[in-house]
């Protein structure tokens, strides 16, 4: 069905796609794709929140119709319409939207409920210019008795305007409901439109436009790649070479942008970088036009052309940044199970998770995790289907008894070759009382050390003898990068859509 089709483009990212399928469809059909609109109802609720804050108004009380039909019906009404009227509290989100899509919003304060008469204030500082001769809106979530409609239309009618309609975000109530929009009691010749008789055309048009006022990840994508096309025309009318190598800089970091996969942990914030710097640089060149650099300092415009030619467009330790994103999650909840407060979080993860494939590879069949610090390491081997269990050992004060606050049970250890998950050795004091704890409950077949730290934050003299083997995150990056995209292909996860 369409919407099959529609949820099919969102999740590949075909946003012009999914323009032109909406753009087909027809007010009588909507309704069967504009669940696409969903992943724009947080930011949309974000801005109507922003909007309320700023503008002073009641506490809202109506909705947001979460199918994307106020979007496209208010999109298509503000074409038509010169002001918008919200009427706190049930029209105010409604009013938001108006605003989102640029019309100028007026708020009215009603009250009608249980009362004789209705009674109405003016929220925003009125003109008699912001009605006269204008096409007005009002918006409000439904309507009961008619009163709300009959005490706005009086209090704008005074203004002399053009003409006034009415929005409702409920549609007209069914015979026998008491849910829905009353037409009884409206003012009779008010314009009355709701999500089901509103103007439902160009709703791709709308979908794209709602990404870019709201600042959509998407959105900021298309803004900055329309801002630098006009800049780049500027540029080259005084600076050819310059503009070719700006154009395929954006280029790069733009198809890098679009080839990221979506579905992948830790994504998001590559391309939040990726569009940050693009800005930067976008704002970095306006300077340059605006103060004439270009032309003043010699040399200043290669020097922008040779970094730009060799700047990647990820960023040096993106590797790094996919690594805690995969497991931050967990870290947190493998404290959290055991009762355990850590705060602690791996220095170097790409590192510590090359040492702990290490680990792995060498045959360690049970991995025991030293609490707290340990449980930031525990999912690099859970990930790698390795059994845990966990002990917690507090730190103390120098010359201090370390003493184990938390153990499970160990019988597990029993005849296993035990890897000890750490982060760090010092005096060494943690790893005796392991190894005093082990001896005195199991027998292992051998001892293995983790530390989750590099070499360089270790007394590596301090670690006992019992310890034969021994893994610390001391991997260079190629090595390790290496190691973490080959585990990402084995679990079948891709960092690009297609091979780049």
């Amino acid at each position: 069905g369409g919407w099959d089709l529609a949820d099919t483009l969102v999740l590949l990212e075909d946003y012009e796609g999914l323009r032109k399928l909406l753009n087909k469809v027809v007010n009588g059909e909507s309704y069967s794709l504009l669940p696409s609109f969903r992943g724009l109802m947080s930011p949309l609720s974000v801005y109507v929140e922003e909007f309320l804050h700023q503008n002073e108004t009641p506490i809202a009380t109506g909705v947001i119709n979460d199918g994307g039909e106020d979007l496209i019906a208010i999109r298509n009404l503000a074409q038509a319409y010169d002001v918008a009227v919200p009427i706190a509290r049930g029209g105010l989100k409604q009013g938001a939207i108006a605003d989102l899509w640029g019309m100028p919003t007026r708020t009215l304060d009603i009250a009608a409920h249980n009362r004789k008469t209705a009674r109405g204030k003016w929220v925003s500082s009125i003109v008699p210019e912001d009605f006269a001769g204008k096409d007005v809106l009002l918006f409000d979530k439904d309507a009961v008795s008619g009163a709300t409609m009959q005490q706005a239309v009086k209090m704008v009618s005074k203004f002399k305007p053009a003409s006034i309609a009415v929005y409702f975000a409920h549609n007209f109530r069914h015979p026998g409901s008491t849910f829905g929009t009353h037409i009884e009691g409206l003012p009779p010749r008010l314009r009355v439109y709701t999500p089901k008789t509103a103007p439902m055309h160009r709703a791709g048009d709308a979908y794209i436009e709602a990404h870019e006022r709201l600042q959509t990840m998407y959105g900021r994508r298309r803004l900055i790649e329309h801002a630098f096309e006009d800049q780049s025309t500027i540029l080259k009318n005084g600076y050819p070479e310059f503009a070719e190598v700006l154009v395929s800089f954006v280029e790069r970091h733009l198809d890098t942008f679009d080839n990221l996969n979506p579905f992948l942990a830790g994504v998001a914030k590559l391309r939040e970088l990726i569009l940050r710097k693009l800005e930067k640089v976008y704002q970095q060149n306006a300077g340059l036009l605006r103060d004439n650099l270009l032309h003043d300092i010699p040399g200043m415009a290669q020097n922008f052309i040779n970094i730009w030619r060799t700047t990647e467009a990820l960023p040096p330790d993106y590797e790094e940044d996919l690594v805690r994103a995969r497991y931050e999650r967990r870290v947190r909840l493998c404290a959290e199970k055991r009762g355990v407060e850590n705060i602690h979080l791996p220095m170097r993860p790409l590192a510590a998770l090359h040492a702990a494939r290490e680990a792995v590879k060498a045959g360690f069949e049970v991995a025991l995790i030293v609490g707290p610090e340990g449980f930031a390491y525990e999912p690099y081997f859970l990930d790698q289907g390795v059994q845990t269990v966990a002990l917690n050992i507090p730190e103390s004060a120098p010359g201090v008894t370390r003493e184990i606050t938390g153990s499970e049970d160990l019988a597990v250890l029993q005849g296993k070759r035990v890897l000890v998950v750490e982060d760090d050795v010092r005096t060494g004091a943690t790893l005796k009382k392991i190894i005093e704890h082990l001896s005195a409950n199991v027998t292992c077949a051998s001892l293995g050390l983790y530390l989750g730290q590099p070499a360089e934050y270790q007394e590596m003299s301090n670690i006992p003898a019992e310890f034969k083997e021994l893994y610390v995150a001391n991997a260079d990056r190629e090595t390790a990068r290496k190691t973490f995209m080959e585990y990402m292909e084995s679990k079948g996860l891709r960092l690009f859509k297609n091979n780049i």
